[in-house]
């Protein structure tokens, strides 16, 4: 891809000139900050979001929601498409996927509604709050950016701009496809993204086995010795879960 990139002129920052930027390690500590601030506190969000096959959910629901284009009935968020969109990526099956909509719709992050152009359809729709956590979201993942890079900026994503957060959901639905083959082709992922695969293969979480120091590790007992995400910071400057 950076091959790709290069050829064709497009500037872009790459892995190493990142990790070599004197400001790096600032940039990683106030990225942990700004994730844990974000979840810290909000038991459904950290719930919802330590089940990666929910996280994945989550995010497909604002993608295909950036692409609506009530003329075009093939753009339209039903219950149906989101299931056909997820089939691509193996993480849920049908049942799990509508609990993951009912406790969105609970909790308040989604609405559905009668389409106005076909009663019988119910569309999903992002509410307010949905929309604004994912701005949050992003803001919180081009932070690290932002601070590195000042110049021209990241000012759209940091004033959580409307328009600018539609265009790039609207962008990250071609990557869909790509997004899950890269899944298929690294499971190992899927072990340090979902809180109770890890737990299960041993006590502590996956990044024992594999001898990684996680940055944010989302663990706390839930009763039955289910692990439930709960992200807090340690005093190292790591952060884990108690």
């Amino acid at each position: 891809m950076s091959s790709d990139r290069a050829r064709a002129g497009i500037a872009y920052h790459s892995a190493e000139d990142i990790l070599a930027h004197p400001k790096f390690p600032l940039a990683r500590g106030r990225y942990i900050d700004a994730i844990l601030a974000l979840y810290e506190g909000d038991a459904f969000l950290t719930r919802l979001m330590g089940e990666a096959a929910r996280g994945v959910i989550f995010l497909v629901i604002l993608c295909l929601d950036a692409g609506y284009d009530p003329d075009d009935e093939a753009t339209w968020l039903t219950l149906k498409r989101l299931k056909q969109q997820m089939a691509q990526y193996g993480l849920s099956s049908p049942r799990h996927i509508e609990n993951t909509v009912a406790l969105l719709i609970h909790d308040g992050f989604l609405e559905s509604i009668p389409s106005q152009r076909d009663r019988r359809l119910r569309l999903l729709t992002p509410t307010a709050k949905m929309l604004s956590h994912d701005g949050d979201w992003l803001a919180a993942n081009y932070l690290p950016l932002e601070l590195m890079f000042p110049e021209p900026g990241y000012e759209a994503v940091m004033q959580r701009d409307p328009a600018f957060r539609r265009a790039l959901r609207q962008v990250a639905m071609s990557f869909f496809a790509h997004g899950a083959q890269i899944l298929g082709g690294n499971p190992d992922i899927m072990l340090f993204d979902e809180v109770t695969a890890g737990w299960r293969m041993i006590l502590g979480g996956a990044h024992l086995r594999y001898g990684v120091a996680p940055d944010i590790a989302r663990v706390i007992s839930a009763g039955n010795a289910v692990p439930a995400p709960a992200p807090s910071r340690s005093a190292t400057g790591r952060t884990l879960t108690m």
